[in-house]
């Protein structure tokens, strides 16, 4: 089972901060959804979870917990503000933090899949996604 790590980029003007939360909550609700119905190796969803990295102390806004009494996470969500070259410092610190190996950057016109490998971010896949005028939520279910 290949654990991830996802950011969501705000580079999107329509995506501020209260919406970003607003969407992550969502994603929540949705992923305990699934993991109720059974289609999920995940068992359990937690957020504003703070976690200590390498560059400090920082809240996570949405984990997926594998095992989360072993604390073995098998997903990672964040929401960061800045573009996804300056975020991958932060993913490559949250993905050291519980131990996973790749992590996912989620921008406004594609996702990238990144494997962390020696301290440094190598791009594995990339995504483009749709153009929309407006975003919405359930295109993202």
């Amino acid at each position: 089972m290949a654990a991830s790590l996802f950011l969501l980029s705000t580079q999107d003007p329509l995506m501020d901060h209260q919406t970003l939360q607003l969407f992550g909550r969502q994603l929540a609700r949705w992923a305990e959804e699934f993991i109720a119905e059974g289609r999920f190796p995940f068992r359990r969803i937690e957020t504003s979870l703070p976690l200590l990295t390498a560059l400090g102390e920082i809240s996570l806004p949405l984990v997926l917990w594998v095992n989360r009494d072993s604390f073995m996470a098998g997903g990672l969500f964040l929401f960061p503000t800045r573009t996804t070259e300056e975020e991958l410092e932060s993913g490559l610190a949250f993905a050291d933090a519980l131990g996973l190996r790749h992590f996912v950057t989620w921008a406004r016109r594609e996702i990238i899949i990144w494997e962390a490998a020696g301290g440094e971010a190598h791009a594995c896949r990339r995504i483009p996604l749709p153009a929309v005028s407006r975003p919405d939520p359930d295109q993202f279910r």
